[in-house]
């Protein structure tokens, strides 16, 4: 024969774990989509990757700018203490007089440059675009990755905010086997055992309630610092269960090529390679068109204020750096599988 007590107690223990496992509503804030869309635009790591993009931009911009026609302008100004003049007249020549050096002396120029064959600086715009294409890849992995962390985030805090509510009615069971254990032992029908074995149980499931407590707060933390949204556990929200099966693995492997962390490690190192041609296409001259525009009142023996000087210019140039620097990218590119 079983005593009462124990009846009792045999009897609330399927009733506790029935009340732990039955579905109910997560106690749990807003939706997933609000936290995702904050953490885009509020995330340390995407506002990082968001910078890297506009960075790369701008080196490309500025690649492209050292090939690009340019204008420079340069004007002086200087007094000098004595002024040198030759008339031409008292030499016997034409009544004219020539300005060599005047007191008052102003000279300007504005050269237009127009590069023509700079086959590095070429290279390296190739080199910046794909830089910042794969910045731009690595902006998308980013954003993915911070939803991720965001989803995981979340559900981990509606899990942990069932976890309280199941631990907190499992609490109440406890105490309730305790209050039975409690009568049946002053009623003389019941072992002191009985109601220490109730009490310890009700002990642990405090324990249980505080440790589930716990892991709300350190979800709700996390995903406030992952998205900048304070997690609002005062509503409750009801999750579908979607019991179809994921598709096999073999499916996912189809799209790794087109994943955005590998579009972007395949651009970085497109970028490395282009940039290793252009370090050694600096080997090569570089051919420039200008012309100049200059005006000054000390003409001399020109005789006219202004006048422009047009040509072409070839520079080539040879030194350690450039040398060491290219043995050095030819080495990284044989060592390369």
């Amino acid at each position: 024969m079983v005593n009462p007590p124990k009846r009792s107690l045999h009897c609330m223990a399927p009733l506790a774990l029935a009340l732990i496992l039955a579905p109910r509503a997560s106690m749990a804030l807003q939706s997933l989509e609000e936290f995702a869309a904050a953490a885009r635009k509020r995330n340390p790591a995407a506002l990082e990757a968001r910078a890297s993009l506009r960075e790369r931009g701008a080196e490309a911009d500025v690649a492209l700018g050292r090939v690009l026609p340019g204008i420079s302008f340069d004007g002086q100004y200087a007094r000098n203490q004595y002024s040198s003049e030759i008339d031409l007249g008292a030499l016997g020549g034409p009544n004219r007089t020539i300005v060599l050096l005047p007191k008052n002396q102003w000279d300007g120029t504005a050269t237009a440059t127009v590069p023509l064959v700079d086959l590095a600086n070429f290279q390296r715009i190739g080199a910046a675009r794909t830089e910042a294409e794969a910045a731009a890849r690595q902006l998308e992995a980013t954003r993915l990755e911070v939803e991720a962390q965001i989803a995981q985030s979340y559900y981990q805090l509606v899990a942990n905010v069932a976890l309280v509510a199941a631990s907190i009615e499992a609490l109440e069971v406890s105490r309730e086997g305790l209050r039975l254990a409690e009568e049946h032992y002053r009623a003389g029908t019941g072992a002191l055992l009985e109601t220490s074995r109730a009490r310890a149980e009700v002990e642990q499931r405090v324990q249980q309630v505080a440790s589930a407590e716990l892991q709300v707060a350190l979800a709700a933390r996390a995903l406030l610092s992952g998205s900048g949204v304070d997690p609002d556990l005062s509503s409750s929200v009801e999750l579908d269960f979607d019991p179809r099966p994921e598709p096999p693995l073999s499916d996912f492997e189809k799209r790794l090529a087109g994943v955005p962390a590998v579009l972007a490690a395949a651009g970085t190192t497109r970028a490395a390679e282009q940039l290793a041609l252009a370090q050694r296409l600096t080997l090569a001259p570089s051919i420039a068109g200008y012309f100049a525009e200059t005006g000054s009142n000390a003409p001399g023996f020109v005789g006219r204020d202004w006048s422009y000087q047009a040509g072409i210019t070839l520079r080539w140039s040879l030194d350690l750096t450039t040398g060491w620097s290219l043995v050095e990218s030819t080495n990284e590119r044989n060592a390369l599988p």
